[in-house]
């Protein structure tokens, strides 16, 4: 990455640079910008102590404004990003961590030692699953990926949105030279995994036609 600097607008080369709220750099590993952005909502819920702290607010609401003031920060544009199976797990596991900070709940194994209120992560997820529009934040950022899919898939020819993942005749395009870190075999390509995620939508979509409960999802 390039960047210019001062009056002279001098050439800098940089490794990454943060544009628009995302990190772009020489990598395709996913869960550095991950890492980073759950370091962000965390700093965030600290800012927002005094918040977390009223009595007058339930639970249940601080869930909500957790979601919307911390939940949108972290998760904001990860539908871009090429994301492993194990990655979504971590950004669940944050969201559920995150959660806790705002509620005040330490985590179980550290609240029966200090014989704190024992709450454990199914408990939590029952009451996150008290709100109909609060999905796993992986699930949401699937949902994000599938519709830009379906924006690539629709898009004309020549359209730049189409050009970096189709070709001319609608297949994967491939780019030509040298392995760039963190694309390997298990990550594969973006299509790859946007159509990954289509199947495993489409498959919560069938169970919940059929009545089969999906956890955090209605």
């Amino acid at each position: 990455l390039r960047s210019l600097v001062g009056s002279e607008m001098c050439i800098r080369d940089r490794d990454s640079e943060v544009y628009l709220g995302s990190l772009i750099g020489r990598f395709v590993a996913a869960h550095i910008e991950i890492k980073r952005r759950i370091g962000l909502g965390l700093q965030r819920a600290d800012d927002l102590k005094r918040l977390w702290r009223g009595t007058g607010i339930s639970r249940r609401r601080k869930i909500a404004l957790c979601d919307s003031l911390i939940g949108t920060k972290v998760i904001y544009a990860f539908e871009t990003l090429n994301t492993t199976p194990e990655e979504d797990e971590k950004i669940d596991i944050a969201q559920l961590r995150l959660y806790r900070r705002a509620l005040g709940l330490a985590p179980p194994g550290v609240a029966r030692i200090k014989g704190l209120e024992v709450v454990t992560n199914d408990e939590l997820q029952d009451l996150v699953n008290e709100h109909d529009f609060i999905k796993p934040w992986s699930g949401r950022v699937k949902l994000a990926r599938v519709r830009l899919l379906k924006e690539v898939q629709s898009s004309p020819p020549g359209t730049p949105i189409r050009d970096v993942v189709l070709d001319d005749f609608g297949n994967p395009k491939t780019w030509p030279g040298k392995i760039i870190p963190g694309n390997t075999q298990a990550r594969g390509t973006w299509l790859r995994t946007a159509q990954r995620n289509e199947a495993e939508i489409q498959q919560i979509e069938d169970q919940l036609y059929r009545g089969v409960p999906v956890l955090g999802w209605r």
